[in-house]
């Protein structure tokens, strides 16, 4: 049962329902919030609309949010409330797992709400379709996918898959109605130029970024070849895709090795390579040198770092994990072989303690000023960091849709509740 909430000041702990549901209600003791509980006292209304009104009192024993509606499921003399939480997405599949390889992390992201009092709802755009009224969608329930209609949540957490399905006609309308009539976070991807010329005019971060030029000329790559490999990356992909590694040969031809290829393409010239690579320029793509990286067993790492807000609006570290590539690849995406590791895996525990406290100083200074340069609401980022041999520490990459396949490492799977805990304590705030 769905019901509108409407909070009074009360110095006891009450709740009044409406008179249609006396007899379901009647024998009420207690209402239960997720973890929290408190003896209750039920009473009725006569008014027509169909809202249940909850004490202050309550309230603050219940940790309650300002939502405007909540699900109220009875069992016994309990009544256990839950706050729909929205997750948009795409990819439903018609057979096997309703949301294809990321069903393990969706699933535990619905337990952890759960446990929070959140149901979270999983929808696409085309769920949408008999608004206002209502909509469609998909919760997670006692280990079984379930659709179920709903009001449209209050806060919705977008999880899109890609940039190619944000800008479908559908998805592109879908997010305008939603931003109109929720609290929407993470509202899309990252523009890879964009965020680094922000980081880039920040007098304290411009330090931490490679050398980097926009719609590089012939010109500018072969200087740059002259003091080391360069990296060429778009500045709207993800997941390492359109990426590759150049660098000179002592003959002067390059060796151009792609994200995706086990062996480089040798060409004899930068013109050659230009004409091949970029037959209509390298506009919409970027250059840095490459760094001569900390190692472990001979192959560079890097550090993939997650940064939330929480219930008060403040970001704070919530993961680091280290990232090595196969070898082959000039990534560390999973994607391309990489594998992910911890810390303590690698280093020593002092060494440990002392990159997290460089990574995490970083990392919220990143976030913090990121988020003054952003009008729409931002609720998690993943920042890709590195330290070189020297000990200098890099800024490679911020994303506003980190990816949940760092969870199959085992050591950060046991991470997971705590990790999604963040998304609906945001959610919370956005609410209160």
């Amino acid at each position: 049962m769905y019901f509108a909430i409407r909070y009074y000041t009360g110095a006891h702990a009450r709740i009044i329902v409406p008179k249609a549901y006396e007899k379901e209600f009647q024998s009420i003791r207690s209402i239960t919030f997720g973890k929290h509980s408190c003896a209750i006292r039920c009473l009725t209304h006569r008014e027509h609309d169909n809202f249940i009104m909850i004490s202050t009192k309550a309230k603050k024993q219940l940790n309650l949010p300002d939502h405007r509606m909540a699900m109220c499921h009875i069992k016994g003399d309990e009544a256990r409330l839950s706050v729909p939480f929205g997750v948009f997405t795409a990819g439903f599949e018609k057979e096997g797992p309703l949301l294809g390889p990321r069903t393990k992390y969706f699933e535990a992201f619905s337990d952890a709400g759960r446990e929070l009092g959140y149901q979270a709802l999983f929808f696409g755009h085309q769920h949408l379709a008999t608004l206002p009224a209502y909509m469609t969608g998909y919760i997670y329930d006692r280990d079984i996918w379930r659709k179920v209609e709903s009001p449209l949540p209050e806060v919705i957490y977008n999880r899109i898959t890609n940039r190619k399905t944000e800008h479908h006609p559908h998805v592109v309308q879908a997010l305008r109605t939603l931003k109109e009539k929720s609290r929407i976070f993470n509202p899309g991807f990252f523009n890879k130029a964009t965020i680094l010329k922000y980081l880039l005019e920040s007098s304290q971060l411009d330090h931490f970024l490679p050398k980097t030029i926009f719609n590089p000329s012939k010109q500018m790559v072969s200087e740059m070849l002259k003091q080391n490999a360069v990296y060429i990356k778009p500045t709207h992909g993800s997941r390492g895709e359109g990426l590759c590694r150049v660098k000179r040969n002592h003959d002067g031809t390059l060796d151009v090795l792609e994200a995706d290829a086990r062996h480089p393409h040798r060409f004899p010239s930068t013109d050659s390579f230009f004409q091949a690579f970029f037959p209509k320029g390298s506009a919409g793509y970027l250059i840095q040198p490459q760094i001569n990286l900390l190692e472990t067993g001979g192959k560079p790492l890097d550090f993939r770092v997650h940064t939330n807000k929480d219930e008060t609006g403040k970001w704070k570290l919530t993961l680091i994990a280290v990232k090595t590539g196969n070898g082959l690849n000039p990534t560390t995406h999973h994607v391309y072989g990489g594998n992910i590791y911890v810390l303590e895996e690698i280093f020593s525990e002092s060494k440990c303690r002392q990159i997290r406290q460089r990574l995490e100083k970083t990392s919220l200074l990143i976030s913090e000023e990121l988020d003054k340069e952003h009008d729409y609401l931002l609720g998690e980022l993943g920042i890709d960091m590195a330290i070189d041999q020297e000990e200098g520490l890099w800024i490679f990459e911020v994303n506003a849709k980190p990816g949940f396949h760092l969870f199959d490492h085992p050591v950060l799977r046991e991470q997971m509740p705590d990790y999604f805990s963040y998304l609906y304590r945001y959610g919370q705030y956005l609410m209160n």
